[in-house]
């Protein structure tokens, strides 16, 4: 007799039994596109055969044994290969991972090609600011572009004290290699801060850039608009010990002996300097609206919250390193890039630091040298994907901030191309001009250590900058001489 119909089951003719109907087989889905089955199809056995992929034959079964079979297997193997398409271009690559890849996936692998591509990085042009050219090393650089005006500004300051700087259009900037000595004439001499002292730092922020210096008890400031042609010095005085500087907005933050200082107005020389005590050197600074990280010598983070009352205390370090602290970066929403003083390069969720447990790194990443320079300098993308550190033994390395894998082998070898950051005798024209040269920078060691870095993004190109002597060296990251675009 047939089976009885009973709500919310099915009968399962093959097992004779009854089943809820959340556990009936799906049926076979049809695509958009798929042909109908024609009349004289075969029957659904054969049909799920031919479709289906077969399991793997066990030894000694009659399928292995059939040289037939076997040998259909092999041709309809290679049909299929045949008409598998093959991504032989970035592009191509990019469609056949939308068609196959879900969401979480496809970013992964985008990631994974992007950072490929960047350790393939060699074109590279060098620049020579005008005051450079009698010699001193660059020690700080900043690029950065204007959106309203869509130009271009690199300011450098140098070992003897004077800041250069050039303003060109962005187009101009991102051009392949005949645009070079244009940008090179550009440079024009700004100032002479100490000519016993180096550049400390040259930032920007909205329309304006800043160079410092620190001599004696005497920390001295170069402001200047983009607007402008002329900038402002304004120094302070009896100031011990200025390790770094922040500028952010009108804000400065100054990292001094066992304290850090801020200066709410830049534009306003008769506010005085708040004070914060740390109980050690800051080394460096880090401001985020209305929070101040520092850190200390000591290997501790110490955060202020600017709104509240300054205290005579430092407060309890919201984590501690394995060393004194030389760098701190935001990267992405709540994540602190950390480097200190013995090479770790570590990040650190804020969401998880308190003051009264150890804070553990959510990424480490490995391979930086360091043993006692405080300046070594570090730079992120503007994405925040890569990220870039130039270490002790002349060796510039990159990361993704997303896995902490390197980019960058980062081991000394007797293959390992040189760079020579002096001009050897004879060559000194060579480091007075702008020219286009292949160096990869990730399998480059340089004969001095890289004084400074900094990442610019133009209409999708991203461009690392590094002071190497007294040349600034341009990358088109991902690119090739010959492949500039």
């Amino acid at each position: 007799m047939p089976p009885r119909e009973l709500p919310g089951f099915y009968f399962d003719q093959a097992k004779n039994r009854y089943f809820p109907l959340s556990m009936r087989p799906k049926p076979a889905e049809v695509y958009p596109g798929a042909s109908s089955v024609p009349a004289n199809a075969p029957s659904t056995a054969s049909s799920l055969r031919s479709v289906v992929p077969a399991k793997r034959s066990r030894p000694g079964s009659s399928s292995r044994a059939d040289p037939a079979a076997r040998q259909r297997s092999d041709e309809d193997a290679k049909d299929n290969a045949s008409t598998r398409p093959i991504a032989a271009t970035t592009s191509d690559r990019h469609h056949a991972l939308r068609r196959t890849c879900s969401g979480p996936t496809m970013r992964r692998e985008f990631h994974s090609m992007d950072m490929v591509h960047l350790a393939k990085t060699s074109a590279c042009l060098t620049l020579c600011p005008a005051g450079s050219a009698l010699g001193a090393p660059i020690t700080a650089l900043h690029a950065g572009l204007n959106t309203d005006t869509d130009r271009i500004t690199l300011v450098t300051g140098d070992a003897g004290g004077f800041v250069n700087s050039t303003t060109v259009p962005a187009q101009q900037f991102i051009r392949p290699d005949t645009d070079a000595q244009n940008i090179q004439d550009a440079w024009t001499f700004e100032c002479a801060m100490n000519l016993t002292a180096p550049i400390l730092r040259v930032q920007g922020t909205g329309d304006r850039w800043m160079a410092s210096s620190y001599h004696g008890e005497a920390f001295t400031m170069f402001i200047k608009t983009i607007q402008s042609d002329q900038g402002v010095m304004v120094a302070y005085n009896r100031l011990p010990d200025v390790w770094t500087s922040d500028l952010v907005d009108k804000r400065v933050c100054l990292g001094l002996h066992k304290r850090a200082s801020i200066i709410s107005d830049i534009e306003r020389t008769d506010l005085a300097l708040s004070h914060y005590t740390t109980g050690s050197d800051v080394l460096s600074v880090y401001q985020e609206n209305h929070l101040l990280y520092t850190g200390l010598r000591s290997s501790s983070l110490l955060r202020f919250d600017l709104r509240e009352p300054r205290l005579s205390k430092p407060p309890p370090p919201i984590l501690t390193t394995s060393s004194s602290i030389t760098t701190i970066k935001r990267v992405r929403q709540h994540e602190l890039l950390v480097a200190s003083m013995d090479g770790a390069l570590t990040l650190y969720d804020t969401r998880f630091t308190s003051p009264h447990r150890q804070t553990e790194p959510v990424t480490s990443f490995r391979g930086h040298v360091n043993a006692y320079k405080h300046n070594l300098p570090v730079a992120l993308t503007p994405s925040h994907d890569a990220l870039f550190a130039a270490g002790l033994d002349g060796r510039l390395r990159g990361w993704s901030t997303r896995t902490g894998q390197a980019f960058s082998a980062g081991i000394n070898t007797e293959d390992t191309p040189l760079f020579y950051t002096a001009p050897p005798k004879g060559s000194v024209s060579l480091y007075t001009r702008a020219h286009a040269i292949d160096v990869n920078p990730f399998e480059t060691r340089f004969s001095e250590p890289l004084n400074a870095l900094d990442v610019l993004e133009i209409e999708g190109r991203t461009y690392l900058l590094g002071a190497a002597g007294n040349r600034v060296l341009r990358w088109n990251l991902g690119h090739r001489p010959g492949f500039e675009y």
